[in-house]
């Protein structure tokens, strides 16, 4: 048996049988999420073989059910911190139809660039669905997809019946509004009209109407889910409406939900300014304000692969220190350092590139500088703007700026061989008695 294991044919031809995709997704700073499918993985998805990378991903993700998302995020999640993580959810495919997808998957921490994780996707639908439900009838049949799935997340759950024209009620927490067990579609448009803002009635009506799920434009779409507010007490509440169809109805039965998000919408402006203050720290130096080192170096690596232009940079020492940090303490140095920073993105414009790559160096990389007259001002203006004297008792602390320049050619054209060409112009200013600028050659 071991032979056939070993062989790749046979795992496609077994995985495919199960109908189980392999897929990789890669998030990398900067850059689109990408996922990586092998063949069983895309006709599960009904994509293209030559889909890009890019695309595959935004197909798969924005196809997950509302509800889900949560559940979705939260596993990748897991996966960020190491853990293995696996989950079941509805996704909805390119014909419209509801599947039921098993998804699990590791992190691979060889993966410098970003994050990537490994796994696979397997369509356990016919598991799922109970065989029983699946079978016509001339009254709709409540399928595992609402039980198992709508009913543990939505408050309200509607079906209408379009062979019949009436609207019953599965779940709902306004009983007393409803006449019957089944009510007209204008009586359950008056009864939702209540607590629903008209613009999301017109939706569910003009569904109704044409018998197909449709959109703000009228637009006919394989399901329709929006947020929306409705103000209670001068307050603001947050509720979700889904509308899709039951495949097990052959799509004579559409399906209304409505739920309350308030708390989650509340969970997700939090967990949206968490990473966004995380963005910040990754990408900030968390003392100055500025770009930090790993920022600098991207920023200026996409720069040059991106134009090839020519480009300066401009390294920045602060002379004396030391001496500040020892004489006066810390605290003063702190505030050495924000304030070069300050001075820094004052004097550069907004297309330059202003950062701190640790200690007192400073970095300014200028994009394009037309000639070198333009470096050089630049230079003179930071080393007349950096100087400050403390007075300490009859002692005098003179801080000045020793600066080291290399110019984007054909020997410095990386972040590394401009950085250490300066490196060298700038031990250079030092030699000649610092408070001055040197240009590589």
């Amino acid at each position: 048996m071991d032979k056939y294991l070993q062989q790749n044919y046979y795992r496609n031809k077994v995985f495919n049988l199960i109908q189980v995709g392999i897929w990789t997704i890669e998030l990398e700073d900067g850059k689109l999420p990408r996922m990586y499918a092998d063949n069983v993985m895309k006709r599960l998805l009904g994509v293209e073989h030559d889909i890009s990378p890019e695309d595959c991903y935004v197909y798969w993700y924005i196809r997950i059910f509302s509800s889900h998302i949560n559940a979705v995020e939260d596993a990748i999640g897991r996966l960020i911190t190491g853990k293995k993580a696996e989950i079941i959810y509805p996704w909805m495919n390119n014909e419209g139809r509801l599947r039921y997808i098993r998804c699990g998957g590791e992190r691979d921490f060889s993966y410098k660039n970003g994050l990537r994780f490994l796994g696979y996707h397997h369509d356990v639908t016919s598991i799922i669905l109970d065989e029983k439900q699946r079978e016509f009838s001339d009254k709709p049949v409540i399928s595992d997809y609402i039980l198992h799935v709508l009913a543990s997340v939505y408050k309200c759950i509607h079906l209408v019946d379009f062979r019949t024209e009436k609207v019953t009620p599965l779940k709902t927490n306004h009983h007393d509004e409803w006449s019957a067990m089944s009510v007209s579609a204008d009586e359950y448009l008056n009864i939702i009209r209540k607590y629903v803002p008209d613009s999301i009635v017109d939706i569910i009506a003009n569904s109704i109407k044409r018998q197909e799920i449709v959109d703000e434009n009228n637009t006919e779409t394989s399901y329709f889910t929006r947020d929306y507010n409705k103000t209670k007490d001068g307050l603001d509440y947050w509720y979700n409406v889904l509308m899709c169809m039951d495949e097990t109805n052959s799509n004579n039965i559409m399906l209304v939900a409505f739920r309350d998000i308030n708390e989650t919408k509340s969970q997700q402006v939090f967990a949206l300014e968490t990473i966004k203050k995380l963005k910040y720290q990754s990408e900030y130096d968390a003392l100055t304000g500025i770009f930090n080192r790993f920022t600098l170096e991207n920023h200026i690596k996409t720069y040059i692969e991106q134009t090839n232009g020519k480009s300066a940079f401009i390294l920045i020492d602060l002379d004396n220190f030391k001496k500040v940090n020892d004489t006066l303490g810390h605290i003063e140095g702190d505030i050495l350092l924000m304030e070069t920073a300050e001075k820094l993105k004052q004097l550069c414009s907004s297309d330059d590139e202003v950062g701190r790559l640790g200690g007192d160096e400073f970095v300014v990389f200028i994009k394009n500088p037309k000639d070198i007259e333009i470096i050089e001002n630049l230079a003179c203006q930071i080393i007349n703007k950096l100087q400050k004297t403390y007075n300490v008792g009859s002692e005098q602390i003179k801080v000045t700026a020793s600066i080291g320049i290399s110019v984007s050619n054909e020997v410095c054209s990386t972040f590394s061989e401009l950085y250490h060409s300066a490196d060298k112009a700038l031990y250079t200013s030092k030699y000649k008695g610092k408070n001055t600028y040197t240009f590589f050659s």
